[in-house]
């Protein structure tokens, strides 16, 4: 067991809305978006908030009908999409400030890839099974996206494969999970695009195809798996009832890492139910498992659970980027009143830590380079510039050690009435 110090004391959070249709999202390391709709979903309701402080909304707004996020166009731009009309919604994120709007009758969710272009893949054929597929490119505008190009993307050798979710791998890269119509079928494609500045066209390359495990015991229609872009630019690949985890490196196309929950928790039927959500420290996995959460260490394939009491199966639990939790749980309220959890966990301090060593390791390297060697200032940041990048970040946090980590048998206890 970690010792009562180890974990944070929750702080209970109250908002109103429907469990299914209400969940936060993280739209920068500064701020959190909470979208609300009630059970008849005629209303929708979105509120702000600074990331560390989710008590004092920034500002709120509401809609009629249900509008879901439809994804981050750029650091500073969001989308949301209503249910019925598709109308699409581009706000700031700052401020909530509404952009544009304009309708999207076009029924190929839309992948940004910048502020200023996003592109669909569609099948040219809509009645045919299996492609050709095609990418096409737009630009944004005030009142109707403008289409610019049109590329054959890909022909599926089977014949009997769809385009499914098109995950962001960053820098322009991305992953396209093509599902099938039965179980066998696991293919996701690993490709890039970008703006040719002398040509203004838009050129896209296939970089690999993998083939991950398929489910041989489909169910419904996630028999052809689940891809799940990770911090570090890995793809993670997976089935919601069944086992066979994979990480790969996208760069490569390899599979650089496998497990199956029956070898972590034998005899106990784990590999069924299962959603999960990566924490920002590179290592480890949020695992929900119908009414209950667990903690799982890709580096020493260990799991260990968050005991909580009334957790909501139906909730949409959410990692900030600081890496504290927020859990849903069950309540007797008829208003749709939500209670919401937020609290630490040994790893989530592990991973602070991990940040502030970081930062400290930069000023400690500043004052070397500046006091000691009496090197110039602007020499200075730019050997800082270059020494510490995202990807050195990266690396620092994942090889930082996790003292706070126990055997595989231990959990963590976080009691919420």
């Amino acid at each position: 067991m970690f010792s009562k110090n180890d974990t944070s004391k929750p702080q209970l959070l109250t908002e109103h809305g429907y469990i299914v249709f209400s969940h936060y999202v993280t739209l920068s390391k500064q701020y959190v978006l909470f979208i609300s709709c009630d059970e008849r979903r005629t209303r929708t309701k979105i509120k702000l908030f600074q990331a560390n402080d989710l008590v004092n909304c920034v500002k709120e707004q509401e809609f009629e009908g249900r509008y879901r996020f439809a994804g981050l166009v750029s650091p500073k731009f969001f989308l949301l999409d209503k249910e019925d009309s598709h109308e699409i919604l581009k706000f700031r994120i700052d401020d909530l400030e509404k952009q544009s709007s304009f309708k999207w009758s076009n029924y190929n969710y839309i992948n940004p890839i910048n502020e200023e272009y996003f592109f669909t893949i569609n099948n040219i054929n809509p009645r045919a099974i299996g492609g050709p597929f095609e990418l096409k490119f737009y630009q944004w505008e005030q009142h109707q996206p403008i289409l610019m190009q049109q590329i054959p993307f890909y022909q599926d050798p089977h014949n009997s494969g769809s385009m499914s979710s098109v995950v962001s791998l960053g820098n322009g890269r991305f992953a396209s999970h093509i599902s099938g119509h039965n179980s066998k079928e696991f293919r996701v494609l690993l490709f890039e695009c970008a703006l040719n500045p002398l040509t203004q066209k838009f050129e896209f390359q296939i970089n690999h195809t993998i083939t991950p495990d398929a489910q041989h015991l489909g169910i419904g229609s996630t028999a052809s798996g689940t891809i799940l872009a990770l911090p570090n630019g890995h793809l993670l690949t997976y089935h919601e009832h069944h086992d066979g985890l994979q990480i790969w490196d996208t760069s490569n196309g390899e599979c650089i890492k496998s497990w199956n929950w029956s070898d972590i928790r034998p005899n106990q039927n784990f590999a069924s139910f299962i959603r999960i959500t990566p924490f920002p420290d590179h290592k480890h996995l949020l695992i929900h498992k119908q009414d209950s959460l667990f903690i799982f260490n890709m580096n020493q394939l260990t799991l260990k659970q968050i005991k909580m009491n009334n957790i909501n199966c139906f909730g949409q639990h959410h990692i900030l980027p600081n890496g504290k939790l927020l859990t849903f749980h069950r309540h007797k309220e008829e208003n749709e009143l939500l209670k919401i959890s937020l609290f630490d966990i040994p790893q989530t301090l592990a991973y602070q830590r991990s940040l502030k060593a970081f930062v400290d390791t930069q000023v400690f390297m500043y004052i070397h380079l500046f006091k000691d060697l009496n090197l110039p200032k602007e020499l200075c940041l730019h050997i800082l510039r270059y020494a510490f990048t995202p990807e050195s970040q990266q690396q620092f946090i994942s090889n930082y050690p996790d003292n706070m980590e126990d055997n595989e048998n231990s959990s963590t206890r976080c009691l919420v009435m």
